[in-house]
């Protein structure tokens, strides 16, 4: 589900055919994110005043040697080093799309990397084919500063 604020009131979208196409073409700039719409030589975009959560979410993980292939809700896939995946809480894992958008593995998709994780003297491990590489980590707040303004 998607809200987007119009006139004082939200709108939810929850047709996922909708809300793959918000999702693939969200970005990220200066202002925060934003909406581009293209319609044969039209172009219009639209800054999301109001973030809530995670716009993208990987539905599904495939390790690939030093990387992790993850399919997002958008219809994109996405090639991402093991370092660029962010433990935010102790129960999510987040990373930032190639336009900077913010996401998350979904429970699935948590499922499908978690044999790759190991716990040593309280820091958490990816068994990647080029030995250990720590589980970032970066505070919520810190992840989502200029997501959105205000």
């Amino acid at each position: 589900m998607l809200r987007i604020m119009r006139r004082e009131s939200f709108a939810e979208i929850v047709n996922a055919g909708v809300l793959a196409y918000f999702r693939s073409n969200l970005h990220r700039g200066d202002n925060g994110l934003y909406i581009t719409n293209r319609i044969r030589d039209l172009e219009e975009t639209g800054y999301l005043s109001d973030v809530r959560g995670f716009p993208v979410h990987a539905v599904h993980a495939v390790p690939r040697g030093s990387h992790v292939e993850l399919s997002l809700d958008s219809g994109a896939l996405l090639l991402l080093p093991y370092g660029q995946l962010l433990e935010i809480d102790p129960c999510t894992i987040a990373f930032f799309t190639q336009d900077k958008v913010p996401g998350r593995l979904s429970a699935t998709a948590m499922t499908l990397v978690s044999a790759l994780l190991e716990m040593v003297d309280d820091r958490i491990f990816w068994n990647t084919v080029e030995g250990r590489v720590p589980l970032s980590q970066m505070s919520r707040a810190d992840f989502f500063r200029g997501i959105a303004p205000g």
